[in-house]
């Protein structure tokens, strides 16, 4: 059930948005968005899209495996255009973010 202040705040916003990118804009314009946990799902699911080979245990030394998590990271890094420590922060401590 929806209180008054969230019917208030619908309708503003309903008023107001004319699209799905004005609706984000606005979201995130009135702070209800957290802006990183935003870049977090984005990084985390644009990962997942990208079908990662998930190598369990720990890999010996040295071994380089090709469309890996840690490969993919890599490239989500360039995707983003961010440090691959800022990928890594995303993938591995921003877990509640998920859909």
């Amino acid at each position: 059930m929806e209180t008054t202040y969230e019917k208030e705040l619908f309708r503003q916003i309903r008023e107001s948005v004319q699209t799905p990118e004005d609706l984000f804009a606005r979201l995130a314009e009135l702070r209800i968005l957290d802006e990183t946990r935003m870049r977090a799902l984005a990084v985390r699911e644009w990962i997942k899209q990208q079908n990662p080979v998930l190598i369990h245990g720990r890999p010996k030394k040295g071994i380089c495996h090709p469309n890996g998590v840690v490969d993919t990271m890599w490239q989500a890094a360039e995707h983003f255009k961010c440090s691959f420590e800022a990928i890594r922060k995303y993938w591995y401590y921003y877990t509640d973010v998920n859909f």
